[in-house]
């Protein structure tokens, strides 16, 4: 099985970010390793990259992307800082020890985001992703287009179309479970209005939009009675899909389209 398409969680090209977030690399080490990729002939590169890091300005994410955008990467996600409970940077932020960004800098970041990258001839063909002609990213676009996947490895997840399957994350107890002969995972089994659901939530944050046809006759009634009370949505033929400049409040759209079982 030949490898063709490389993605790298870069984050940041700002050390003192990257600290903060505790990430072992600094931006030189990053920027190293996507040179060392190009010089092996990898043809499919996607780097990661999080704005609205503790510290981070818009001098910060302006210089992270050109940077990177001097690079040529076929593919860039960028994606909005989210904090979970559970996790380092929540535990810090609710002690006060850092103070997250506030809506108005997500906005600013997101829109030399998209001036940036589309200024370097990138397509912006779902919120977070951003890609050079020829190069969306087909992995991605299974999960889009809800075409059944695997994934293989530790925290790697698989659907088949009706259940959803995740290996157990930890690396050490995976290793001991394939020795053992058997993989760890949890199931959960979706209702039809829960993959319905999916299937909008996806199909609307991309610039393809959702085509209503491949809902179920009894899904697409009750979608197209909430559709016709949202203004925000533009329709070609049986496809419905929000317009680039109302993605940043994309989830709040979605969310009032979501049909019940």
């Amino acid at each position: 099985m030949g490898i063709n398409r490389i993605s790298m969680g870069v984050q940041s090209l700002d050390d003192e970010c990257l600290k903060r977030i505790g990430r072992r690399h600094d931006g030189a080490t990053a920027l190293h390793a996507v040179d060392t990729l190009q010089d092996a002939g990898i043809s499919e590169i996607s780097l990661d990259v999080i704005y609205g890091l503790p510290g981070q300005d818009l001098d910060s994410w302006h210089s992270t992307l050109d940077k990177l955008i001097e690079r040529r990467p076929q593919h860039l996600s960028a994606y909005a800082l989210s904090l979970e409970p559970g996790t380092r940077l929540y535990a810090a932020a609710s002690a006060g020890k850092w103070k997250p960004a506030d809506d108005n800098l997500y906005v600013l970041m997101y829109d030399m985001l998209c001036k940036h990258t589309a200024q370097a001839g990138y397509l912006h063909y779902e919120i977070s992703n951003f890609a050079l002609p020829g190069h969306t990213a087909v992995h991605n676009s299974h999960y889009w287009d809800m075409t059944p996947y695997i994934g293989l490895g530790p925290g790697a997840h698989s659907w088949d179309g009706h259940t959803r399957r995740a290996n157990a994350p930890n690396l050490t107890q995976y290793l001991k479970d394939i020795a053992a002969g058997h993989i760890a995972y949890s199931i959960e089994d979706e209702s039809d209005a829960d993959r319905v659901n999916d299937m909008i939530f996806t199909a609307l944050r991309t610039n393809k939009g959702l085509d209503t046809q491949r809902l179920p006759d009894r899904f697409r009634h009750k979608f197209e009675n909430l559709a016709a009370h949202c203004s925000a949505l533009v329709r070609e033929g049986t496809t419905v899909r929000i317009p680039q400049d109302k993605w940043l409040i994309s989830d709040a759209i979605i969310r009032d389209l979501l049909v019940e079982q």
